[in-house]
Order: C-alpha cells, then structure tokens, then sequence
C-alpha cells in the first residue's frame, strides 16, 4: 500500500508538497521556472520499480532497475529541471540513517562536481527511450540535509534521487487529525498519472477548511 500526505497550504514558490515516504522529509525545490512548473513535478514516492515514471510530466518509464533498488523511496524529478544551471536545485532532510543514490545519465561524461562526494556503483537503471543511468551513493545520517546539484547537461535526461535504509525500514506513521482522500479530488496512484491537478484541488480543500487538514491517499494505493 503506497500512501501520500500533504500539508494542507498552498504551494509555495520553492517548496513541494510532502508525501509520505519513509525516508524523505522537506523536499525544497528551487527551479522556479514559469510559474514554478518544474517544481509542481517534482515528487517524493515509495516503490521505485520498473514501468514507474521517471518524471513528474514526462512519460519516460523505467524499464530496467537494479534489484537492490527495488521498491525504496524516490524522488520522481521534473524532466525540464536538466535545463536548470544555477547550483543547488534541491534540497531534503532524511527521516532515518539512509544511503541517497543518485541515479546520472551515463550519456553525460563530466559529472558535475557535486557528485565528487558520491561513489559510482555497478546499479543501472534505463528507460523507454534507450537512456542508462549509472547509481552515485552516498550515507547521510538521520536528520542530515541532503543538496542536490544541476544536471549537468540541458541535453540529456535528468537523473533521479533513491533512498534506502542503513538498517531496517522505518515504519510510517498514520495521518492524525482530520485528512482529505486525495482520491476524492481525481488523483490515481498507477505510478503514472500526473496528479498535479488533482492534488492542488485536494489542498485547496484543505486551505478552504476552517482549522486546517491533512491530505493523503487514504484508501491506499497498490
């Protein structure tokens, strides 16, 4: 069962909505770029697995992952971010003692440099389109604040960040107070339907009500 929760506000320029993966916390995107497009596509999610889209609103689907990465947490970028040249475009804290792998475009040969602090693995990941992606790992400890840095190149595919544990899997908390079924609004979680529409009318509902709510995936989806 995969849930999401969302903070009931409006989103603001630099900040994504949380969902509720067991590994990632305040994932702060700083790719405003028309009327924060690229941030509204950026997304934190459970399960990474094949036939999951890489991107918030680009179908490019995973066809091949390494089985070691198999169902961790994720977060799905934006794939007009790879444009973006300015520095840091992102940044999260990590809920428990994690290892982030970074999963880079091989078609890019000079690796930014913020990836020096990284270590390349022998996990690959590839799409739909024919593109390999080689994992970049790194350990940060619980509460630590991981950035993320440019693609590195506009003319290849933007990369994805995954997470897995140092240890056991944390369990997720359940949503205390009044929550809102996103499902309500229209959102499908098939892994990929973009449901940036449909989970602003969810939040907007939770703006609209007095003493505020919570929004999620209440039902659950598989």
């Amino acid at each position: 069962m995969k849930k999401w929760i969302l903070t009931g506000c409006l989103l603001a320029a630099a900040t994504v909505t949380e969902a509720d993966t067991r590994l990632i916390s305040r994932l702060d995107v700083f790719d405003v770029w028309q009327f924060n497009y690229n941030i509204s596509h950026w997304l934190e999610q459970g399960n990474l697995r094949c036939g999951a889209s890489m991107y918030g609103e680009e179908p490019v689907v995973i066809t091949e992952l390494a089985p070691e990465l198999e169902g961790a947490d994720w977060i799905q970028t934006a794939y007009g971010s790879k444009r973006f040249d300015r520095g840091d475009i992102a940044c999260f804290e990590a809920k428990a003692d994690a290892e982030v792998l970074v999963a880079h475009n091989d078609a890019i040969e000079h690796k930014p440099a913020w990836l020096d602090s990284f270590i390349r693995t022998d996990y690959r990941l590839m799409n739909d389109r024919g593109e390999r992606f080689t994992f970049y790992r790194r350990p940060y400890r619980c509460g630590e604040r991981v950035t993320l840095g440019e693609n590195g190149s506009s003319e290849h595919g933007m990369y994805l960040v995954a997470l897995r544990p140092l240890g056991a899997w944390p369990e997720v908390q359940a949503p205390q107070g009044f929550v809102i079924d996103a499902a309500e609004a229209g959102a499908v979680g098939d892994g990929k339907t973009v449901n940036t529409a449909a989970l602003q009318a969810a939040i907007d509902r939770c703006s609209a009500r007095k003493g505020g709510a919570r929004c999620g995936f209440v039902t659950g989806f598989s």
